[in-house]
């Protein structure tokens, strides 16, 4: 069933149940005053004919067969019967039933009264009508006059509201169609963008802009997909073309076989190794399967360990490393954070020229621990930042200036992710770079 039948059925319903309800209890509370007042009006009026035949006999000493003339029109008009007795209950003028009744089957209900002057019983008055509420004609078309506007009143405020929830159904139903049908979309591979008109419903504007906003995340991840697999086959791609093109030149004959040669494809073989290796581990992220041994530890001795490694490596390029260390107790996983240096490292040494410098810096302070690891490279654009740790992503057009998988910086910012730890960068072209490591201090 579509949603607005749905809607305009829930609205007319409750408007029927509401109506009904308030109709039976209307009418109940009308029913109830209407019979309380009828009641009095009968208490009353049977208080006027007791009065009147109690004066009567005290203006005329007896009772005798006119005692009642007077009010027998009276009676007659209103369908009630009066019987007049004396105080041998024996009667004296009285009316007969059958001259008050309307319509066959009504019930006949009479009251005796007893008739007092001075204290003593002089008379009874026998006061009847027909059908069980003792009502009159006049009462009962009232009631039914009543009754029927009550219906009618029922009919049309269910024709009205059944008609307003039908039209203002339309547009409740409309937004909430247009996102069903760009989630098939989403869900068919249509990640295309589509701005549906703002309307006053909170919920439902909020509903439109989530959807708009994962149609742009979907569009931006599949673009990512499809660049990932450009980069993956191009960086697969170069090893793969030298070690074919140099091995089918050593079989034919025209690259001759000597170790340098076979120290260059061994290069190729190597680099290609990496490659796949930093895959799994982006692998192992990406899927959270990446399980981190934190303990309480101190970087100024890992970082010291790896100086060795660090000199050897910029000594090839006459880099020069400076090292200024306090001592900082962090809680995280050593292996996976000799990875995060070695990579920052690594960089800095492939973008930093002859002669240049590295610096690493450790401080720590009351909440937080900071390694700083500066360079005098040749520094990035403020618009390439934001995008340096995205996988496969190099400022250098030409993409193999420089050596590297490109995906370095991303297993580092996911490291220190997991740390719950922060880095940022900070360069500017033809200065250098500095990327900054931010963690929380152990306290034990």
């Amino acid at each position: 069933m579509a949603l607005r039948r749905k809607l305009s059925l829930l609205l007319f319903g409750c408007a029927l149940l509401t109506t009904v309800l308030i109709t039976f209890f209307v009418n109940r509370t009308i029913q109830h005053q209407f019979e309380q007042y009828m009641h009095d009006n009968q208490a009353k009026r049977n208080e006027r004919l007791i009065t009147y035949f109690e004066d009567y006999y005290q203006s005329h000493g007896t009772f005798d067969e006119r005692a009642g003339a007077e009010l027998a029109h009276e009676a007659y008009m209103n369908d009630y019967c009066l019987v007049l007795m004396d105080a041998n209950s024996n009667v004296i003028w009285g009316m007969s039933p059958d001259e008050t009744k309307l319509e066959a089957g009504e019930i006949y209900q009479a009251k005796t009264y007893h008739l007092m002057v001075n204290d003593e019983t002089i008379g009874y008055l026998e006061i009847g009508q027909h059908t069980p509420l003792l009502l009159s004609t006049e009462d009962i078309y009232f009631k039914q006059a009543i009754n029927q506007s009550i219906v009618m009143s029922a009919v049309i405020t269910i024709a009205v509201v059944g008609g307003i929830s039908f039209i203002f159904s339309k547009p409740l139903s409309k937004p909430i169609k247009k996102v069903s049908e760009m989630a098939l979309r989403l869900a068919q591979g249509d990640f295309k963008e589509e701005m549906i008109e703002s309307i006053n419903i909170e919920e439902l504007d909020s509903l439109q802009k989530s959807m708009n906003l994962l149609a742009s995340t979907l569009t931006s991840h599949e673009e990512a997909r499809k660049q990932l697999v450009s980069d993956v086959s191009h960086e697969l791609r170069t090893p793969l073309n030298i070690l074919q093109t140099n091995l089918e030149g050593m079989i034919d004959g025209i690259i001759p076989v000597n170790e340098i040669r076979l120290q260059a494809l061994h290069q190729e073989v190597v680099r290609f190794g990496k490659l796949i290796s930093n895959l799994e581990v982006l692998k192992q992220f990406d899927t959270k399967t990446m399980k981190l041994e934190l303990k309480p530890l101190d970087l100024k001795p890992l970082i010291l360990q790896q100086v060795p490694e660090f000199t050897t490596l910029l000594r090839q390029k006459k880099i020069k490393l400076t090292v200024d260390l306090q001592e900082a107790w962090i809680e995280g996983d050593s292996d996976q954070l000799k990875q995060v240096f070695i990579n920052l490292v690594s960089n800095a040494y492939k973008f930093t020229p002859e002669f240049g410098e590295v610096q690493i810096c450790l401080t720590s302070s009351q909440n937080t621990v900071q390694v700083s690891i500066c360079d005098t490279g040749i520094g990035v654009e403020k618009e390439h930042l934001s995008k340096l740790f995205d996988r496969f992503y190099r400022v250098d057009p030409s993409r193999h200036q420089t050596e590297g998988s490109g995906i370095g910086l991303t297993i580092v910012k996911k490291i220190v992710k997991l740390h719950g730890a922060l880095i940022e960068v900070e360069s500017e072209v033809g200065r250098g770079s500095t990327f900054i490591l931010t963690f929380h201090r152990y306290s034990s």
